[in-house]
C-alpha cells in the first residue's frame, strides 16, 4: 500500500510538472532585438509561469502530509489493536525499558508486576510492546536469515552438508523447541515443577514415602482452619512450604466471613517475620511457634552464654557484649529478600579482636580473628512477643489443644475414611472435591454429636425414672 501511494504521488508530481510546462512553454531561440521588443508584452505571463512552477511542490507537500497522516492513523490503529490483545498474564516491555507481567487489566491503565511482589500502575501510553509479538518478529528474522543462507549457498554452488544440516536442524527442530519451552515456563509461573498429567499440581515431598528415598510426587498443600474439630475454612496451594500459605489463607478467611479470627494457633512451620507482622498488624493474637522455640526452652540453650540470644545487648548505644566483656559494635546493615518478596533488615555486629581470647574455642569456630553475628531485631521482637504468648496460661492451653484440632481432622479423613488421594485434577476441581470431603466430615461430626447428646439425655431420663421413691416421714 505504501509503494502504491508513493507511485501515485510521483505520477501526480510528474503530471503537474508536465501541465506547468504546457501552460508556460520554454521560449524559442530568437534574435535579440525581437526579444527586447516583445519584453513589455510578456510581463504578465511571467507571473503565471512562476505560480505554475510552484504548483508541483505544493502538490508534493500536500501528498506527503496526506501519506504521513495516513501512516500515523495506521500506526495508532495497530497500537490500539496491540493494547486490546493484552490480557492478564501477558508479558510487556515498558517505555522505560523494564520488562513486566500484566497482573490486572483496567479501563485506562494496567497493573503490572516488575519484580516479585512489586506492582505498579502503568497507563496505556507507557506500554512499548508485547513480548509475544517481539518474539514472533525475532523468529521470523531468524527464519529469513536461514533462508538467505541456503539461497546464498545454492547461488555460490557450495555443497557443505554439515552447514546445511545445521541450518535445517535450527529451522525444523530448535525453533519449535523454543516455543515448547516457552509454554512450559508459562505453565510453571513461580513454581519450579509441575505435573504433565495435572499442570496445576506441584511436585513435593509427602509424609508417606514407601521407598524411603525422599521421592517427590505431584500434589497440593491443603490448609484447613478448625474450631472444635469442625472445618470452618480450607484452601489448596501449590507451595510445598507452610509459611508462604498463611497470609493468603487468613485473607481467604476474611473474604468469606468479613473479619479475621481473634486468635491464631499454628505450629512452627508458619512462624516467620512476615507472618508475625501481618497478624499483629491486623489485630490477631498469634499463638504461633517459630523454628527455634522448643530449642530455646531447653536448659542447654539457656545456660550457653555464647549464643547471641543470651548475650547482653545495649539498646541505646547499639552494641552486644560477649562473655569476656568485649563490645561487639554495629558495623553495617544487610537487606535480604525472601522467595515471597518480603524484605528483612539484618544488623551485623563484630568484635574488635578475638585472637588472644581464652574462650575463643568455645565461642566460635571460624578462621577469622573477630567474631561476627547477624541480628534481625524486628524478627526477634516478634519472636519474643510470641514466646510470651505461648508460655502464658492460655498459650499452654492452645498448645495442648492444637494437636487434637486440625491433626485429628486430617487423621479422621485420611485413615478412618481412606481419603488419601485426590480423584480429580486441576486446582478448581480439587477444591470442590476437598470441599465435599470437609462437608462430609462436618456432617459426620454433627450427627455423632447429636447422637451422643440424645444418648446422654436418654440416660438422664432413665436415671430419673429409676430413682426410688422416698418414704414419707412418720
Amino acid at each position: 500500500m505504501k509503494l502504491k501511494a508513493i507511485l501515485a504521488a510521483l505520477l501526480l508530481s510528474v503530471s503537474a510538472i508536465t501541465f506547468a510546462a504546457e501552460v508556460n512553454p520554454a521560449p524559442a531561440a530568437a534574435p535579440a532585438p525581437a526579444a527586447q521588443t516583445a519584453a513589455p508584452a510578456a510581463k504578465k505571463p511571467q507571473k503565471k509561469s512562476a505560480l505554475m512552477e510552484m504548483l508541483p511542490i505544493i502538490v508534493m507537500v500536500v501528498i506527503m502530509i496526506f501519506l504521513f497522516s495516513r501512516s500515523n492513523k495506521k500506526q495508532a490503529q495497530k497500537r490500539m489493536e496491540m493494547l486490546d490483545r493484552i490480557v492478564k498474564g501477558s508479558r510487556v516491555l515498558l517505555n522505560s525499558g523494564v520488562y513486566a507481567k500484566v497482573v490486572e487489566v483496567k479501563e485506562n491503565d494496567f497493573l503490572v508486576e516488575i519484580a516479585d511482589n512489586v506492582r505498579v500502575l502503568v497507563v496505556k501510553e507507557g506500554i512499548a510492546r508485547v513480548m509475544e509479538e517481539e518474539k514472533k518478529e525475532d523468529e521470523e528474522e531468524v527464519i529469513n536469515k536461514m533462508v538467505r543462507i541456503l539461497e546464498k549457498m545454492d547461488k555460490d554452488g557450495r555443497s557443505d552438508k554439515k552447514l546445511r544440516k545445521a541450518v535445517r536442524k535450527v529451522k525444523e527442530e530448535s525453533l519449535p523447541k523454543l516455543d515448547e519451552y516457552d509454554k512450559h515456563l508459562e505453565i510453571l509461573g513461580e513454581r519450579n515443577s509441575y505435573s504433565k498429567t495435572d499442570p496445576d499440581a506441584t511436585f513435593m515431598h509427602m509424609k508417606e514415602d514407601a521407598m524411603n528415598n525422599g521421592q517427590t510426587k505431584p500434589g497440593y498443600n491443603v490448609q484447613i482452619a478448625t474450631e472444635n474439630q469442625y472445618i470452618v475454612n480450607y484452601d489448596l496451594y501449590w507451595r510445598p512450604t507452610d509459611y508462604g500459605t498463611l497470609i493468603p489463607f487468613l485473607e481467604s478467611f476474611y473474604d468469606k466471613f468479613g473479619f479475621y479470627s481473634s486468635e491464631i494457633v499454628a505450629d512452627s512451620g508458619y512462624g516467620s517475620e512476615q507472618n508475625y507482622e501481618f497478624m499483629f498488624a491486623n489485630g490477631m493474637t498469634p499463638y504461633v511457634k517459630y523454628n527455634m522455640f522448643h530449642k530455646e526452652m531447653k536448659r542447654k540453650f539457656l545456660k550457653n552464654p555464647f549464643h547471641q540470644a543470651n548475650m547482653f545487648y545495649n539498646q541505646e548505644q547499639d552494641f552486644y557484649v560477649c562473655p569476656m566483656g568485649q563490645h561487639m559494635e554495629h558495623i553495617t546493615d544487610k537487606r535480604t529478600v525472601s522467595d515471597l518478596g518480603y524484605i528483612s533488615n539484618t544488623s551485623v555486629y563484630r568484635a574488635a579482636n578475638c585472637s588472644k581470647c581464652p574462650l575463643r574455642g568455645m565461642c566460635y569456630s571460624g578462621k577469622c580473628d573477630r567474631r561476627t553475628i547477624e541480628v534481625n531485631h524486628k524478627a526477634n521482637s516478634y519472636k519474643s512477643s510470641a514466646k510470651t504468648l505461648l508460655t502464658s496460661q492460655r498459650g499452654l492451653m492452645h498448645r495442648s489443644n492444637r494437636p487434637i484440632e486440625p491433626e485429628a481432622c486430617f487423621g479422621n479423613i485420611k485413615f478412618n475414611h481412606g481419603f488419601k488421594r485426590f480423584h480429580l485434577k486441576s486446582t478448581r476441581k480439587t477444591k470442590v472435591e476437598w470441599g465435599l470431603v470437609s462437608l462430609a466430615h462436618n456432617l459426620r461430626k454433627y450427627v455423632a454429636y447429636k447422637a451422643k447428646s440424645k444418648k446422654k439425655q436418654a440416660q438422664s431420663m432413665v436415671l430419673v425414672l429409676e430413682k426410688p421413691a422416698l418414704k414419707p416421714a412418720v
